[in-house]
């Protein structure tokens, strides 16, 4: 690094051994304004919701207004100097590289380290953020890196020049890279070549070591400086031969000079408004506005400024035009391009407290007009370009060391800036930090919370917000710890709901009652746990009746640990029992809970169920005399009609009202060897039956093994309605109010592709099972009727009314089953096969091999990625708050009706 510093003025000989090479920065932080270059750039494929995505190849104006504020926020001690000018992902991690090798991630809010990446070399370059949030940064060691910020192993590629990587890298309009190197190549970079020898497209020779970051004109002309006094334009289509546009010498022959040799360009350009003024500084000690659309050399000067010292600082422009650049002779200057030399020098202030210290930083310039600048003299400036002389500096801050990095401005005003003693600082207003590793961890009935302790805090503050997704707005947290604050870092929200989804936020509080921002949101789902399985009745078998005969349940009675009681399905084992068929006696067959999510079996408790099989007779068997229906039920499409009274197997008398004009009856038989049957029909387990207005009598006739009979009576009431109407449904559900999905509920309801439940409830949080969802989405597309059938291994656990839908779509080839043969139907879909699910209706071509944009990307299956992205890309899908796309998480009814209303809706807009 003296080596080059050997190429400043003379008179900084003395200087050498202490000073390091000038590096560019860039700098990117997230936020809900996007990011602009400037006119006179071509727009390059950064990350445009970041606050600053590039040190260079923009105009410097950044769109936050500065901290009124000096004070220190937070420091970070690295382990070498800092150089590099840090930026800021759109999620709020400040990246920056630092003389110890290492390119560090820290927390914009609390300065503690999220995680760092070591490279071979000092890293003086400043990081770049593009468009997919790859984190591109040079390194000492002659290489470029493209990280991934989100992975556990973060590189991605390493490009290898031959020399040092100190230049900051910028990003072209179709994500082309473009580096500079201390070999004297300008690189042009594939940062999507999917093997290594492919990723250079092009180099091109400028010559010394290339510390000047290229700026981007808006007709993709590269503009940069070289290590030989040269400053080029560049034509990055071209063939190599025709690759210069131009170049021109930028030394005004000063004797003494640099030595003998040409002094070089380290100072990055920048690019005025209409494109047709290129602004640049030099080691000669001035710094050229160039015109780029000149007729020949002797015309491209449009005027220079004789900055006495050398200028390696890179421009920033003012919304007024006025071009802000710092000296080696410790000044900034504030240059009006329009004006004559004489005049040219708006006001200048000089920041050297002996004639030793530069400017080498960068300025920024606010959205308020401030200018923020570095300077050797180990302070950063904050100043107002309209003031008075003396009122010029709002204020300063000092460090313990030069600044040579530039300064960014945060969304929330908070200024960063590195130093050479080896700290980050985060300058702005004093306020308590935010709590961070905040965790939830599900408990019974509960939810255990924990975080990093915070500094200086008196207490803490918990916020509780129960849905599906996190809050849209802050006002709807609810503070659980009113009365007193949390005085440890763990805390245990306890009378929670099983099943249901809870966010959680903390906030610390300062001894001055000043409380932190809102930590990340994490959210856990409680669970309860098994506690009782109730005891099945015997059931009695002629003997001779083989095991896959026998009317096993299909659900138990459960008592769970929170008080509440629910009937559970079973998998029975019918391969691990003493059950035989021949031998008269008493056996056990045992069955395993089918639990949803939130439900927990830490006993391992089982179904049980006694079979009795009764001896023969004079050589014969015991005929059943059991003519009771299992299972008696009136079902309206997906609405299941109430029975008055409720159903009971000895009960034989029934009443039922409906305004449908079709109905499906289905009656099971309680024994395997009795039949049912309706007008001398057998029914197999169910009958459609088309009703009269008024009543209609059915009559259901249970034959037994012995031959005995029951009939049973439903008296099912047509209620016609007074006229026709063709208004939407009432909705007068009693648990939807205020949930986050009402309104998709009610329209839903009135597309009538889903409906409540008897007791006037929706369950909008309850998980939907694989035949639920199928269902919907058949009604959803209006299909119609259809007539194919279903072949799955596990064909008995349908319920009648979706037997038809889940064959339309399995014939129209929406849903499938499993490698097994089964289709699972009363089993929770998961999000991702809900997604995978739409796509196919949608008729999409998901990329095989595409990749999504969320943060839980590696969670998500291979074969589902294409799918998941496509319904991204359309916002049928958004995900969580955290950018979480949660795949393997049963989706609710709420979730399920949502994504089929915005499938809908890309349907509507197709047509």
């Amino acid at each position: 690094m003296c080596q080059r510093r050997k190429k400043i003025w003379i008179v900084w000989l003395a200087i050498c051994l202490g000073c390091v090479g000038v590096i560019p920065a860039s700098n990117v932080n997230a936020a809900e304004l996007l990011f602009e270059q400037g006119a006179g750039y071509e727009s390059g494929a950064y990350e445009r919701k970041a606050a600053q995505p590039t040190a260079f190849n923009w105009v410097r104006q950044s769109r936050f207004t500065g901290s009124t504020d000096s004070e220190e926020k937070w420091t970070f001690a690295a382990e070498g100097s800092i150089y590099s000018t840090p930026a800021i992902g759109t999620d709020g991690t400040l990246y920056v590289g630092s003389y110890d090798g290492k390119l560090y991630a820290i927390d914009s809010r609390t300065g503690r380290l999220k995680w760092s990446f070591v490279t071979e070399g000092a890293i003086a370059s400043s990081p770049a953020i593009g468009a997919d949030g790859t984190i591109y940064v040079g390194s000492g060691d002659g290489r470029l890196y493209a990280l991934d910020p989100n992975a556990e192993h973060k590189q991605i590629w390493a490009f290898e020049t031959g020399d040092s990587v100190h230049a900051s890298p910028v990003i072209g309009g179709d994500g082309t890279i473009y580096i500079g190197s201390y070999d004297g190549n300008l690189y042009a970079l594939d940062p999507y070549a999917t093997v290594d020898n492919e990723r250079e497209i092009w180099s091109y020779e400028i010559g010394g070591e290339i510390d000047s970051s290229p700026a981007i004109g808006h007709d993709g002309t590269i503009y940069v400086g070289s290590g030989i006094g040269m400053f080029y334009a560049l034509d990055p289509h071209a063939d190599d031969d025709q690759r210069e546009k131009w170049s021109i010498e930028l030394n005004m022959g000063y004797d003494g000079l640099c030595w003998d040799d040409l002094c070089p360009v380290y100072s990055s350009p920048a690019i005025g408004a209409d494109g047709r003024t290129i602004y640049v500084g030099s080691d000669d000690g001035f710094v050229y506005a160039l015109d780029p659309n000149a007729s020949d050399d002797n015309n491209r000067v449009k005027w220079s400024f004789d900055a006495w010292g050398s200028v390696l600082s890179s421009p920033a422009i003012g919304d007024d035009g006025t071009v802000y650049i710092g000296s080696y002779d410790g000044a900034l200057y504030a240059l009006d391009p329009d004006a004559d030399d004489e005049h040219r020098v708006k006001w200048s202030l000089n920041t050297a407290t002996n004639p030793w210290i530069p400017i080498i930083s960068s300025p920024v310039v606010g959205a308020g007009g401030i200018v923020y600048i570095g300077s050797g003299n180990k302070k950063l400036y904050a100043l107002d370009p309209y003031a008075s002389d003396d009122d010029r500096v709002k204020w300063s801050f000092a460090t313990a060391g030069e600044i040579y990095s530039s300064p960014v401005i945060g969304p929330d005003g908070t200024i960063y800036i590195g130093s050479y003693d080896k700290r980050l600082y985060a300058i702005g207003t004093r306020s308590i930090l935010v709590p961070d590793e905040v965790a939830a961890v599900a408990d019974e009935s509960a939810v255990k919370l924990a975080w990093s302790d915070v500094y200086g805090a008196a207490g803490y503050k918990l916020y509780q917000y129960e849905g599906t997704e996190a809050p849209e707005s802050r006002n709807e947290w609810t503070l659980v710890n009113d009365d007193e604050l949390i005085a440890e870092t763990e805390y245990m929200a306890k009378n929670l709901k099983a099943g249901q989804i809870y966010w959680f936020a903390i906030k610390a509080v300062g001894t001055e009652e000043i409380e932190s921002e809102f930590s990340d949101y994490v959210s856990a789902m409680p669970y309860t746990n098994v506690a009782k399985v109730d005891e099945l009745a015997r059931l009695q078998v002629a003997k001779g009746t083989k095991l896959d005969k026998l009317t096993l349940p299909e659900e138990v009675n459960a008592q769970l640990s929170d008080g509440s009681a629910i009937k559970l399905p079973v998998s029975w084992d019918l391969v691990n029992t003493d059950y035989n068929f021949a031998q008269a006696g008493t056996y056990k067959i045992t069955g395993e809970l089918q639990l949803s999510a939130h439900i927990r079996n830490p006993g391992i408790l089982n179904a049980e169920l006694t079979v009795i099989v009764l001896p023969g007779i004079n050589g014969g068997w015991y005929l059943s005399n059991n003519a009771n229906l299992k299972t008696l039920e009136i079902w309206t499409e997906d609405n299941l009609i109430p029975l008055t009274p409720s159903f009971m197997g000895d009960t034989l008398s029934y009443t039922a009202k409906t305004a449908a004009d079709l109905i499906e009856v289905t009656a099971i038989a309680d024994h395997p060897a009795a039949k049912v049957t309706w007008n001398e029909q057998v029914l197999a387990d169910s009958i459609q039956v088309d009703l009269q207005e008024g009543a209609n009598d059915i009559s259901l006739i249970v034959q037994a093994e012995d031959g005995s009979r029951k009939t049973y009576k439903l008296y099912v009431e047509r209620q016609m309605p007074e006229q026709e109407k063709h208004e939407p449904p009432v909705i007068s559900f009693t648990d939807i109010a205020g949930h986050w999905s009402e309104a998709y509920i009610k329209r839903a309801i009135a597309k009538s592709f889903v409906s409540g439940y008897p007791d006037k409830t929706f369950l909008p949080d309850r998980p939907v099972t694989r035949a639920e969802f199928t269902v919907m989405l058949v009604k959803a597309l209006n299909l119609g009727e259809g007539s194919a059938n279903l072949s799955f291994t596990d064909y008995e656990q349908f319920g009648a009314w979706a037997k038809q839908a889940v064959a339309q779509a399995v014939q129209a080839g929406f849903v499938q089953g499993y490698a097994d043969g089964s289709f699972r139907p009363n089993m929770p879909i998961t999000r991702v096969e809900m997604a995978v699910i739409i796509a196919r209706a949608l008729k999409m071509q998901p990329n095989a091999y595409g990749t999504t944009g969320f943060a839980d990307n590696e969670e998500i299956p291979k074969w589902a990625k294409g799918a998941v992205e496509d319904l991204r890309k359309l916002e049928i899908i958004r995900g969580y708050s955290n950018n979480k796309f949660v795949p393997g998480k049963p989706a609710t009814r709420a979730e399920a009706i949502v994504m089929l209303l915005r499938m809908l809706d890309v349907l509507d807009q197709k047509i």
